[in-house]
């Protein structure tokens, strides 16, 4: 028997994601994902919007499996704009320890997130390839230039090999435009097992901006183009040895609203 909900799919730059706010224990939040993500073949990611535990906080995202996702945190940050008409929010987000702050800015969000994000970046080499491993909490990535061929099968490969315990792996495939990052994201999460060449990922931006940023550290403001060719900003605070802060920004659009699953 199908379980009825409530969620509302939002667009935020991109990888298009489902917002449950009906409440469900956690121990069905894998399934009612799933069935949502059936349902809806541009659907990303699901996440379920819970009742904070702390109460300087606005808002509790859950995502689906238990992995961070920064275009899920604007996307909760904008829906929760639209119910009351404020301007900033406090969110608390699975697979992050800290509040994390929200701006609306007309049709675009930004999220500030401590320093203590980033946990570690390292070099390595595949295939004669430099790759770059960034850690994030809550989710790692890959970075690696970008090849035109056999980009999920090489990436699946990448995330098998280097995912270990972590809730969530991506492999970012990076090229340039002119002064821009041009990202190619592919990403895997543990917990539903699912795998997408994704339309947008705001991690994995943040990922590609810190690798810019160890290798020139005067450098502190970072575009970034998505597959969906929507441009993340990027803002990187602090020095090589010390990431203060991380700020980026996006647009962000309510698609609709759905009544079960």
């Amino acid at each position: 028997m199908k379980e009825q909900s409530l969620y509302h799919i939002l667009w935020p730059g991109g990888n298009t994601t489902a917002l449950v706010t009906k409440k469900f224990p956690r121990n069905k939040h894998v399934k009612i994902a799933k069935q949502i993500l059936n349902k809806h073949e541009n659907v990303e990611q699901v996440g379920f919007l819970e009742k904070p535990k702390n109460s300087k906080a606005d808002i509790h995202l859950q995502m689906m499996g238990g992995e961070f996702c920064g275009n899920a945190a604007r996307a909760a940050a904008f829906l929760e704009a639209m119910k009351n008409n404020k301007k900033s929010f406090k969110l608390e987000v699975s697979g992050f320890p800290e509040i994390l702050d929200a701006t609306i800015i007309g049709s675009r969000v930004a999220l500030t997130l401590p320093g203590s994000f980033f946990i570690k970046m390292e070099n390595k080499k595949e295939q004669s390839q430099e790759i770059q491993i960034v850690d994030l909490m809550g989710i790692r990535f890959i970075l690696k230039k970008f090849i035109k061929q056999n980009a999920i099968s090489e990436a699946k490969k990448l995330i098998k090999k280097y995912k270990n315990e972590c809730p969530a792996v991506g492999v970012i495939y990076l090229s340039k435009k002119g002064n821009k990052i041009v990202i190619d994201p592919v990403v895997w999460v543990k917990k539903t097992d699912t795998c997408y060449n994704e339309t947008a990922c705001g991690s994995g931006s943040i990922a590609a901006a810190i690798a810019e940023f160890k290798l020139d550290p005067t450098k502190k403001s970072f575009s970034v183009i998505q597959p969906s060719k929507v441009i993340y900003a990027v803002t990187i605070i602090g020095n090589k040895n010390k990431i203060n802060k991380i700020k980026f920004q996006g647009p962000v659009k309510h698609l609709g609203l759905c009544t079960e699953v």
